[in-house]
């Protein structure tokens, strides 16, 4: 038997292709709205102190994962890891809250989904000082810090925590006097 072909194919020919291949090159870089942390904010205990920090110069589209160690949260809840992905801008960013103790400081890491690519940024804190001071504080018969029993008396204090709360100790003597150990 002899086959013949019908229909042959043009002689395989090749040619040189050449192509330019721009590839992005994405540099990435992390600030914050804001140096340090407190503890909280000028609202007082339980209302933490915040600062939203972003990273700029991503892929649109893009995830990343934060996460934050130290004495740092992601929200009130206590949340360590979330996802974000970058805007159409190349920015993606998330709000820190500062944790009890106030102790450690926040480590703030990005890192893109499916890359190598981290960033790391470390926060301390600046904690407030407060050290309490009375400026006033009533006399009885010229005697400081005391008052008559059952009186009405004013005292003044400077530089506590917000919703601070003071206690006091009286001591009541026989001689109509109480005196006030804050």
């Amino acid at each position: 038997m002899t086959y013949r072909a019908l229909n042959s194919a043009p002689p395989l020919t090749t040619k040189d292709v050449s192509a330019d291949i721009t590839v992005k090159d994405y540099t990435l870089t992390v600030s914050s709205d804001q140096p340090t942390l407190d503890a909280w904010t000028a609202e007082g205990e339980g209302n933490y102190d915040s600062m939203v920090v972003t990273v700029t110069g991503g892929k649109s589209g893009s995830q990343l994962v934060w996460t934050v160690t130290g004495d740092g949260q992601l929200d009130t809840a206590g949340t360590r890891t979330k996802t974000a992905t970058f805007g159409s801008d190349g920015s993606a960013n998330i709000t820190v809250y500062s944790k009890e103790p106030f102790m450690a400081a926040v480590n703030v890491k990005a890192e893109g989904l499916g890359s190598s690519d981290t960033l790391d940024a470390d926060i301390a804190y600046s904690l407030t000082s407060y050290a309490p001071a009375f400026s006033e504080l009533p006399s009885f018969n010229g005697e400081p810090k005391t008052t008559d029993y059952g009186k009405t008396f004013t005292v003044k204090m400077a530089n506590a925590m917000p919703r601070s709360r003071v206690a006091w100790k009286t001591i009541v003597q026989l001689s109509r006097r109480v005196l006030l150990q804050p």
